[in-house]
């Protein structure tokens, strides 16, 4: 994993930035790269692709993320507040400790990710897939996810006050210690 200077990744995004004005803007892959604690903050990094990158203490306050795809990235406590992951697909994701606070993962897709201990306060989840992911006390306070799909995976002593989860599905979660009668949530199933 190499580490890019802060001038090799502005004029890798702004070639995008570019390309994408121009209509013709493939998606960046950013692979096996070492991004730690970068600053990308209100940054647009819609289709661009994160594969055995490391993110962590990253600052993507307010990025827009929609329909990026990030594989086996590493972006423990890294700050996502605000951000727009609007149909963005993460697999094998580390998110422990991470904000995803008001951030938007509408119609997303995460796969075994490791939302440990991260807060998702106020986030838009709403048509959301979610499978094989843990998110052990994790904070979704007033979280939005209708239409939420959570399959297989660990919710374990998450704080769910105020959310929202009206016609979602949780099939086969641990749901040991986390309180669900304190959301929201007509119409939620939660088969075996």
């Amino acid at each position: 994993m190499r580490p890019l200077t802060d001038i090799e990744l502005e004029l890798l995004l702004e070639q995008h930035q570019r390309s994408a004005a121009a209509g013709d803007a493939d998606m960046l892959q950013m692979a096996d790269v070492d991004l730690r604690a970068c600053r990308l903050a209100g940054r647009d990094l819609r289709r661009v692709a994160f594969s055995d990158a490391e993110l962590s203490g990253c600052d993507l306050r307010g990025a827009m993320l929609g329909g990026a795809r990030l594989a086996r990235v590493r972006a423990v406590q890294a700050d996502l507040t605000g951000s727009s992951l609007f149909e963005a697909s993460l697999a094998d994701v580390d998110l422990s400790g991470a904000k995803l606070d008001d951030a938007d993962l509408s119609a997303g897709e995460l796969h075994r990710a490791n939302l440990t201990d991260a807060t998702l306060a106020r986030a838009a989840l709403t048509k959301a897939t979610i499978i094989d992911c843990v998110l052990d006390n994790a904070i979704l306070r007033e979280a939005r996810g209708l239409r939420l799909l959570v399959l297989r995976g660990s919710m374990r002593n998450v704080d769910v006050s105020g959310a929202e989860f009206g016609h979602a599905i949780f099939r086969a979660v641990d749901l040991e210690g986390t309180d669900l009668s304190r959301a929201a949530r007509q119409g939620l199933v939660l088969p075996g």
